[in-house]
């Protein structure tokens, strides 16, 4: 579990990185994600911001292989947020929709 130090230091770099994105900073961008997803690996939001940086950037590969990790971290991360914040009875049927 990262420390609410680390946790505002890679969200920092990850809105400093998304503000430059949006600006056409693209690279300054890409270096901002890079060091948010250094101090928190599986942070899918920056991850999938990186990706977009990436294939800006033409690496395409890097790209996919980054929107490929974001799903898998950003959902992941997703469920105990629900679970704090939605009744044991919707989760459940959320649980049991995803299946359908």
């Amino acid at each position: 579990s990262l420390s609410l130090e680390s946790r505002e230091s890679a969200e920092a770099y990850f809105l400093r990185g998304f503000s430059r994105e949006a600006t056409g900073e693209t690279e300054l961008a890409s270096a901002d994600l890079d060091r948010a997803i250094a101090i928190d690996p599986d942070y899918g939001l920056a991850i999938r911001y990186r990706g977009i940086a990436k294939e800006k950037l033409g690496n395409i590969l890097g790209a996919c292989q980054d929107w490929e990790k974001s799903s898998e971290t950003w959902h992941a991360g997703c469920r105990p947020l629900a679970q704090e914040s939605m009744p044991e009875a919707a989760i459940a049927q959320d649980a049991s929709n995803a299946g359908k």
